[in-house]
């Protein structure tokens, strides 16, 4: 189901290309923590960029399975 990447830290084109999650619902997954998106997307900001860690971003799409 995921690429066999080894980069532990993923840029925001990374995770949106990877795991087909767009840059503009990325953001909803960080800032917003209510039922309807089921808590925030962690990820650390280094100035401007913002990074995920791969197996975070795994975490945050395995407990969203029905």
């Amino acid at each position: 189901m995921y690429s066999s990447g080894n980069k532990e830290y993923l840029t925001q084109e990374e995770v949106e290309s990877e795991f087909h999650i767009p840059m503009n619902l990325q953001k909803k997954f960080r800032i917003r923590s209510d039922r309807d998106y089921g808590g925030k997307l962690p990820y650390f900001k280094i100035g401007k960029q913002i990074l995920y860690k791969r197996s975070d971003v795994i975490d945050f799409i395995e407990e969203r399975k029905r």
